[in-house]
């Protein structure tokens, strides 16, 4: 009788540890503007261990239903928190409306599509033989150490022959001014700070001659 209780005792311990249920979280991301799902959506969680002030940074892609999934370790204290979901062709987010679902969480969130477009030109007027990079940052892009707003074509740098112009359809917010970085660089572009910026509110269209 001894026996049957202990070997009763362990299953009962075994079976609680069992069935201690982790921190996960799951969510879909779909386009606000058709309720689409959106596939290879950037998801960026973070998880805090018990007991110190570590965490741990994930990142995710949604499957092609824009759906995604992360189980935590048992040593997560809080559970797990969204810090940015991004997509190209979209503004990016840290905004989640999260469902508790025992220890798990639960979202769907709507990214709002840009809808805006830079139509930019940039032509060789000089004849320099420098290869230039150029960028364009988007306030609604650009989410706190997580996204940098940042648009761009390939291939960069460009090297354009004298009088040569190239034009190019970048994204961006139809509300939001936009800074467009450029400077001439073989390689490693914006180490160091003499790079060019250049304000446009303009929705439509801009023009580099350099």
């Amino acid at each position: 009788m001894r026996i049957s209780l202990f070997y009763l005792a362990i299953f009962a311990l075994c079976s609680i540890q069992a069935c201690k249920k982790q921190s996960c979280i799951s969510g879909t991301v779909l386009d606000a503007k058709t309720g689409l799902p959106i596939p290879d959506a950037t998801v960026i969680l973070v998880q805090q261990y018990s007991g110190s002030s570590a965490t741990l940074t994930s990142h995710l892609s949604t499957d092609s239903t824009g759906s995604f999934y992360y189980m935590a370790d048992d040593k997560t204290e809080n559970g797990i928190s969204i810090k940015g979901i991004s997509k190209h062709g979209y503004a990016a987010t840290n905004a989640a409306e999260i469902r508790e679902e025992d220890d798990c969480r639960e979202t769907t969130v709507r990214l709002e599509p840009l809808e805006g477009r830079l139509v930019l030109t940039l032509t060789n007027e000089s004849g320099t033989t420098d290869p230039v990079y150029v960028q364009l940052f988007n306030q609604c892009q650009e989410l706190s150490g997580v996204f940098d707003g940042i648009s761009t074509t390939d291939p960069y740098p460009l090297l354009l022959q004298p009088g040569e112009s190239r034009v190019d359809t970048l994204l961006r917010c139809l509300a939001d001014s936009s800074s467009i970085r450029w400077k001439f660089a073989e390689n490693a572009p914006w180490a160091g700070t003499n790079a060019f910026f250049a304000e446009t509110t303009d929705p439509v269209s801009f023009h580099l001659k350099y």
